[in-house]
């Protein structure tokens, strides 16, 4: 798109039909929006990060198709047909600017970047459910895969604790957090005894 916009300021391209460009620009924006926003909450409802890429996509193609359509009204306007072509290459560096942010999500999620927010919920519910008997919790690591994670962790009870009463505490927050998280979360926590 860059290219081409860049010949034809050397090589002018008269533009025909714009009446109809504009219909179906508007159309086609219009049905972008929509169908853009209903992905972005079904993906963060169903927690999908491709449902949302998508319709963060074509939320993209709605602002490519306003700004065309402000070039086109321009040129109705005004005649000056080197509009297109400054609208062209802004609107390719827009897709290219939209395209690597996409990407760069993709390669995140791959990657197993860390989640920041979402380690921080998980610390949130902790804290909130906390016993008196949870001494400590370390090694805490958080591997998300969809929508769901898996918590790895080192839960330190009191010395005392029988082997019945520390799979119940390991029971009794496994159940709290996932109750916060609506059951995705996957636990292998490592009971240590601890004297107090």
């Amino acid at each position: 798109m860059i290219f081409k916009a860049i010949t034809t300021f050397y090589h002018p391209v008269s533009l025909h039909d714009i009446d109809m460009g504009v219909y179906l620009t508007a159309f086609a924006a219009a049905v972008n929006y929509f169908m853009g926003r209903y992905l972005i909450k079904a993906g963060a409802r169903f927690h999908s990060t491709t449902l949302s890429a998508d319709g963060q996509h074509l939320i993209s193609d709605t602002v490519s198709s306003f700004i065309l359509l402000a070039g086109l009204g321009l040129i109705i306007l005004t005649g000056a047909q080197w509009i297109d072509a400054v609208l062209t290459i802004g609107l390719g560096l827009y897709i290219l600017f939209v395209g690597f942010r996409l990407l760069r999500n993709s390669m995140a999620g791959l990657m197993d970047e860390t989640d920041y927010a979402k380690v921080q919920d998980l610390l949130s519910a902790l804290n909130e459910e906390r016993r008196d008997t949870w001494v400590d919790i370390h090694n805490l690591r958080v591997v998300k895969y969809g929508p769901y994670m898996h918590v790895d962790a080192h839960l330190t009870l009191p010395w005392y604790h029988d082997l019945k009463t520390t799979h119940e505490e390991v029971k009794a927050m496994e159940n709290q957090v996932n109750k916060h998280f609506e059951n995705r979360v996957e636990f292998l926590f490592t009971p240590i005894h601890v004297c107090l």
